[in-house]
């Protein structure tokens, strides 16, 4: 055997041995792929113990308004309700309609029913600047073992964080951390809250997902729903 044979059997070893560990690497990751719908819709968002966020007075002063008038039936405070704009995170994740989660090796992408909106995330190490706030800000995804973590900044001021109206400002920054229940039965995901301009501190709260595994994302057109006088979010539906 001369050195050059040699030379080519090591390098063929050493690229299977990078391709096995990459291979056992990637199956310690959670798939999180496939259509998931929230276990408990709800209007308002609270912290994981069932608290109310730490509004600041003001902020606090807004929200008690906007929840007054959403008892009366008056929602023209909602760009959602209003116009069927888009709700952003993570008011979205609390409604009643289902998503699909889809994942390559360059980014996670989000397909909402609702309205069809979408989010893009990029695998990537920092959230990159944002020239302008949209409603799902700019996004990056991170994976450790079973867990996925998504870091958002970015983000408009001119949606809210429940339906409620909970407000929020460009300053928010929302992590939020996803892992497996049951087997992938279920999917759990941790929120992380921060703005400075809206609460006098960080603070969580949590929600969990059950899988859809028969499932297909169906055609929703929130305008012709609310042309035809119909609600437009139909807190009423369940997932079967």
């Amino acid at each position: 055997m001369n050195l050059r044979t040699l030379g080519l059997r090591l390098l063929g070893a050493a690229i299977a041995l990078t391709v096995a560990g990459q291979q056992a690497a990637a199956q310690t990751v959670s798939d999180f792929s496939g259509i998931w719908t929230v276990e408990k819709p709800s209007k308002d968002i609270r912290t994981r113990d069932g608290g109310m966020p730490p509004l600041l007075p003001d902020s606090l002063k807004l929200y008690e308004q906007r929840q007054k008038q959403a008892a009366q039936g008056d929602l023209s405070f909602d760009p959602v309700d209003a116009k069927c704009a888009m709700p952003g995170v993570p008011r979205i994740l609390a409604m009643p309609y289902p998503f699909q989660i889809f994942r390559n090796a360059l980014r996670v992408v989000f397909v909402y029913e609702f309205n069809h909106n979408f989010r893009s995330v990029d695998i990537a190490e920092s959230v990159p600047a944002a020239d302008w706030g949209t409603a799902y800000g700019k996004a990056t995804a991170a994976f450790a073992g079973d867990q996925m973590v998504i870091k958002t900044g970015g983000l408009t001021d001119e949606t809210f964080l429940d339906a409620l109206g909970m407000p929020h400002s460009s300053a928010l920054r929302i992590t939020e951390t996803y892992r497996m229940l049951n087997g992938g039965k279920r999917l759990a995901v941790d929120l992380r809250i921060e703005d400075p301009e809206v609460f006098s501190a960080p603070w969580e709260t949590s929600l969990t997902f059950r899988r859809l595994p028969n499932h297909q994302l169906q055609e929703d057109v929130c305008l012709d729903r609310k042309a035809d006088g119909e609600p437009v979010i139909d807190w009423r539906r369940q997932q079967k």
